[in-house]
């Protein structure tokens, strides 16, 4: 898409609301309510139980769940007690799991779904199609899990702490890959983590963290701590703006 999409806490109005604005910048545009997640695929923007064309046009109803992950065909929802997933076409829900501790940050990488148990203490996968849950690593309150197909990522901490690695083989080692994030991107070869600066993990684990940006997980307002990536730069969202930078 030619627009980023983010989501803004309003502490007059109590809700939290959907924008966009041009990568290149430019005027921001309100879309409608929204919630923690935004998830863009090639055709819609999807926020608060609707999504929004790329090309404009109103807002269609949909599905998304406190926190869902899009692949090419299907929604997948972590709404705390359940993983659920649904066609984008019909949204004809399919309970995955359930009995799930505070399962929320949830993702996808291959065949695969990954979450966190917030209140459970577990970083989990399981297949998309469902099946037998694998539990990857404990810590303390984790909220969010990405993926690339040698190890899953997760932050660990109630409002952001420890940055972990888990290896998706059957002993599932664990390593520290950053000493605080509060939000994660991935992409082929790198981690973006959001914490007090954005920076750039390598995912073989060679060299430091690279910083590429600066803002304040700690001075955001909770549901605006945001970071994406797309082909060419890396793009996060404060409560001091929408910022992008190049890879």
């Amino acid at each position: 898409p030619d627009d980023v999409f983010f989501a803004v806490y309003d502490t007059d109005t109590g809700q939290t609301f959907l924008w966009k604005v041009p990568k290149v910048g430019g005027a921001v545009e309100l879309l409608g309510t929204s919630n923690q997640d935004v998830r863009v695929d090639d055709s819609y923007a999807y926020a608060g139980g609707s999504r929004y064309p790329l090309g404009g046009g109103p807002a269609e109803p949909a599905l998304s769940g406190f926190s869902f992950a899009l692949d090419a065909d299907y929604i997948y929802m972590a709404d705390f007690t359940t993983i659920s997933r649904a066609p984008k076409g019909t949204f004809d829900t399919t309970t995955l799991q359930s009995g799930r501790n505070g399962a929320q940050g949830i993702s996808t990488s291959g065949d695969w779904i990954y979450w966190a148990d917030y209140s459970g203490d577990q970083v989990l996968r399981a297949p998309k199609v469902g099946g037998s849950i694998d539990v990857l690593t404990t810590g303390h309150f984790p909220r969010h899990v990405v993926a690339d197909c040698i190890e899953a990522f997760a932050t660990i901490g109630n409002y952001g702490g420890p940055v972990v690695a888990a290896t998706l083989t059957a002993e599932h080692t664990t390593r520290t890959v950053a000493s605080f994030g509060s939000s994660l991107a991935i992409d082929d070869g790198s981690l973006y983590v959001f914490g007090p600066t954005v920076f750039r993990v390598a995912l073989d684990g060679s060299g430091d963290p690279q910083p590429i940006g600066t803002g304040s997980a700690y001075e955001a307002t909770g549901d605006a701590v945001q970071i994406a990536v797309d082909a060419a730069s890396v793009y996060w969202a404060a409560d001091d703006g929408v910022w992008a930078a190049l890879k």
